[in-house]
């Protein structure tokens, strides 16, 4: 039997189905904030070319689920990187193509893959491209199949929550 895979909402906020009990927390760095659930933790990952990735952890229903943030750097728009990853892609039913979203104060392309080796699959994952001025960022939520369903809202509030401070 096939997992169930939930579309995600991609209009507002307050569409977003929220567990049982969830309290919301602001997370405040230098160029941008979101909303994230209490209890969620956060590190940070540094990389050799001086940019860093962001990943707020968030253990739910006996399940870690991670979404990651990080700048990326481009000659491509948001637009066509999201472009780009989707066509070398292979084909799937669960593949959804790169949509436009206009967030608070930038825009966003949202796209979804399955990501598969040897055969089986290994995880759906759900990425936003956000064009912020002339910065490009990279938004991104992976699970297994099985466990998809209840875990992409943690990528929806964090979508639909942030903002970039100008």
């Amino acid at each position: 039997m096939a997992a169930m895979v939930r579309k995600p909402q991609l209009t507002t906020i307050s569409k977003i189905s929220l567990p049982e009990g969830a309290t919301l927390r602001k997370r405040n760095f230098k160029d941008y904030y979101f909303a994230y659930p209490d209890g969620g933790m956060f590190a940070e990952f540094s990389h050799s070319d001086g940019t860093s990735t962001k990943r707020l952890i968030f253990d739910h229903n006996n399940v870690r689920y991670r979404v990651d943030f990080e700048k990326i750097f481009t000659d491509l728009s948001a637009n066509g990187i999201a472009e780009a990853l989707f066509q070398s892609s292979p084909s799937y039913p669960e593949n959804i193509p790169p949509q436009h979203l206009l967030l608070e104060n930038s825009d966003a392309w949202y796209l979804r893959h399955l990501f598969i080796e040897g055969g089986r699959s290994l995880q759906l994952i759900d990425t936003a491209f956000i064009q912020a001025k002339d910065d490009v960022y990279r938004l991104q939520f992976s699970a297994m199949p099985e466990n998809h369903a209840e875990g992409v809202w943690l990528f929806e509030l964090v979508l639909h929550t942030l903002n970039f401070v100008f």
